[in-house]
Protein backbone atom coordinates (compact mmCIF):
# COMPACT_ATOMS: atom_id res chain seq x y z
CA UNK A 1 0.00 0.00 0.00
CA UNK A 2 1.00 3.35 -1.15
CA UNK A 3 1.88 5.90 2.06
CA UNK A 4 3.24 9.55 0.79
CA UNK A 5 6.24 10.68 3.25
CA UNK A 6 4.80 14.19 2.77
CA UNK A 7 0.79 14.02 3.41
CA UNK A 8 0.86 15.48 6.56
CA UNK A 9 2.22 18.54 4.65
CA UNK A 10 -0.21 18.00 1.61
CA UNK A 11 -3.49 17.83 4.18
CA UNK A 12 -2.06 21.27 6.26
CA UNK A 13 -1.90 22.82 2.37
CA UNK A 14 -5.41 21.63 1.56
CA UNK A 15 -7.12 23.34 4.91
CA UNK A 16 -5.09 26.19 4.24
CA UNK A 17 -6.63 25.70 0.39
CA UNK A 18 -10.15 25.54 1.94
CA UNK A 19 -9.23 28.86 4.71
CA UNK A 20 -8.50 30.85 1.71
CA UNK A 21 -11.62 30.17 0.11
CA UNK A 22 -13.60 31.01 2.50
CA UNK A 23 -12.01 34.38 3.37
CA UNK A 24 -12.36 35.07 -0.70
CA UNK A 25 -16.22 33.98 -0.63
CA UNK A 26 -16.66 36.22 2.56
CA UNK A 27 -15.10 39.64 0.34
CA UNK A 28 -16.96 38.75 -2.33
CA UNK A 29 -20.02 38.61 -0.12
CA UNK A 30 -19.31 42.04 1.19
CA UNK A 31 -18.43 43.11 -2.26
CA UNK A 32 -21.89 41.83 -3.44
CA UNK A 33 -23.74 43.92 -0.40
CA UNK A 34 -21.83 47.06 -1.19
CA UNK A 35 -23.03 46.74 -4.79
CA UNK A 36 -26.21 45.91 -3.87
CA UNK A 37 -26.40 49.04 -1.44
CA UNK A 38 -25.14 51.03 -4.68
CA UNK A 39 -28.01 49.69 -6.70
CA UNK A 40 -30.88 50.60 -4.30
CA UNK A 41 -29.42 53.95 -4.33
CA UNK A 42 -29.41 54.16 -7.97
CA UNK A 43 -33.06 53.14 -7.82
CA UNK A 44 -34.29 55.30 -5.35
CA UNK A 45 -32.76 58.47 -6.91
CA UNK A 46 -33.97 57.37 -10.32
CA UNK A 47 -37.89 56.60 -8.34
CA UNK A 48 -37.35 60.51 -7.11
CA UNK A 49 -36.61 61.71 -10.45
CA UNK A 50 -39.68 60.22 -11.93
CA UNK A 51 -41.98 61.22 -9.10
CA UNK A 52 -40.35 65.10 -9.60
CA UNK A 53 -41.43 64.60 -13.50
CA UNK A 54 -44.75 63.43 -12.77
CA UNK A 55 -44.87 66.11 -10.14
CA UNK A 56 -43.86 69.00 -12.74
CA UNK A 57 -46.32 67.56 -14.95
CA UNK A 58 -49.11 67.67 -13.10
CA UNK A 59 -48.31 70.89 -11.79
CA UNK A 60 -48.29 70.30 -8.50
CA UNK A 61 -44.69 70.67 -7.54
CA UNK A 62 -43.70 72.95 -4.84
CA UNK A 63 -41.06 73.97 -3.27
CA UNK A 64 -40.79 72.42 0.04
CA UNK A 65 -40.57 69.38 -2.26
CA UNK A 66 -37.66 70.67 -4.33
CA UNK A 67 -35.89 71.41 -0.85
CA UNK A 68 -36.58 67.83 -0.02
CA UNK A 69 -35.65 66.58 -3.45
CA UNK A 70 -32.63 68.11 -3.25
CA UNK A 71 -31.86 67.25 0.48
CA UNK A 72 -31.93 63.86 -0.68
CA UNK A 73 -30.12 63.76 -3.43
CA UNK A 74 -27.14 65.10 -1.39
CA UNK A 75 -27.67 62.54 0.96
CA UNK A 76 -27.77 59.73 -1.21
CA UNK A 77 -24.34 61.54 -3.17
CA UNK A 78 -22.17 61.82 0.17
CA UNK A 79 -23.53 58.09 0.89
CA UNK A 80 -22.16 56.58 -2.81
CA UNK A 81 -19.05 58.42 -2.64
CA UNK A 82 -19.03 56.48 0.99
CA UNK A 83 -19.85 53.13 -0.94
CA UNK A 84 -17.59 54.05 -3.87
CA UNK A 85 -14.84 54.31 -1.28
CA UNK A 86 -16.05 50.92 0.49
CA UNK A 87 -16.01 49.39 -2.64
CA UNK A 88 -12.30 50.25 -3.41
CA UNK A 89 -11.08 48.83 -0.20
CA UNK A 90 -13.26 45.70 -1.12
CA UNK A 91 -11.94 45.16 -4.06
CA UNK A 92 -8.28 45.57 -3.01
CA UNK A 93 -9.19 43.13 -0.08
CA UNK A 94 -11.01 40.53 -2.37
CA UNK A 95 -7.45 41.32 -4.82
CA UNK A 96 -5.44 40.76 -1.92
CA UNK A 97 -7.57 37.32 -0.77
CA UNK A 98 -7.68 36.32 -4.27
CA UNK A 99 -3.93 36.32 -4.63
CA UNK A 100 -3.29 34.61 -1.18
CA UNK A 101 -5.80 31.67 -2.39
CA UNK A 102 -3.59 31.72 -5.80
CA UNK A 103 -0.45 30.89 -3.50
CA UNK A 104 -1.98 28.27 -1.70
CA UNK A 105 -3.69 26.07 -4.55
CA UNK A 106 0.05 26.60 -5.97
CA UNK A 107 1.49 25.07 -2.73
CA UNK A 108 -0.79 22.49 -2.75
CA UNK A 109 -0.63 21.47 -5.98
CA UNK A 110 3.24 21.67 -5.66
CA UNK A 111 3.01 18.74 -2.98
CA UNK A 112 -0.03 16.77 -5.14
CA UNK A 113 2.37 16.51 -8.23
CA UNK A 114 5.17 15.28 -5.86
CA UNK A 115 2.39 13.08 -4.64
CA UNK A 116 1.90 11.48 -7.91
CA UNK A 117 5.80 11.02 -9.35
CA UNK A 118 6.01 9.43 -5.52
CA UNK A 119 3.10 7.06 -6.28
CA UNK A 120 4.58 6.29 -10.17
CA UNK A 121 7.98 5.69 -8.71
CA UNK A 122 6.63 3.29 -5.85
CA UNK A 123 4.91 1.74 -8.28
CA UNK A 124 7.26 1.07 -10.81
CA UNK A 125 9.31 -0.80 -7.75
CA UNK A 126 6.71 -2.52 -6.52
CA UNK A 127 5.99 -3.39 -10.39
CA UNK A 128 10.33 -4.21 -10.85
CA UNK A 129 10.26 -6.35 -7.40
CA UNK A 130 6.91 -8.75 -8.91
CA UNK A 131 9.43 -9.10 -11.62
CA UNK A 132 11.77 -10.79 -9.99
CA UNK A 133 9.54 -12.62 -7.80
CA UNK A 134 8.03 -14.15 -10.91
CA UNK A 135 11.07 -14.56 -12.80
CA UNK A 136 12.38 -16.61 -9.50
CA UNK A 137 9.55 -18.50 -9.63
CA UNK A 138 9.82 -19.56 -12.77
CA UNK A 139 13.28 -20.36 -12.65
CA UNK A 140 12.61 -22.52 -9.54
CA UNK A 141 9.78 -24.45 -11.39
CA UNK A 142 12.07 -24.60 -14.49
CA UNK A 143 14.83 -26.16 -12.25
CA UNK A 144 12.15 -28.35 -10.35
CA UNK A 145 10.70 -29.93 -13.82
CA UNK A 146 14.51 -30.54 -15.04
CA UNK A 147 15.27 -32.48 -11.55
CA UNK A 148 12.24 -34.42 -11.94
CA UNK A 149 12.43 -35.32 -15.44
CA UNK A 150 16.04 -36.17 -15.07
CA UNK A 151 14.86 -38.74 -11.95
Amino acid sequence: MFHFSLQTALDVRERQEKIKMKELAETLSVEQEIQGRINYIHESLKKSETSLDRQKEEGKLDLDQMKYLFAFKSRMDIALTQLDNSMTEANAETSKRRDSLVEASRAKKTLEIIKDKEKKRTLVKIARIERMEMDEIAGNLFNNRRENFEN
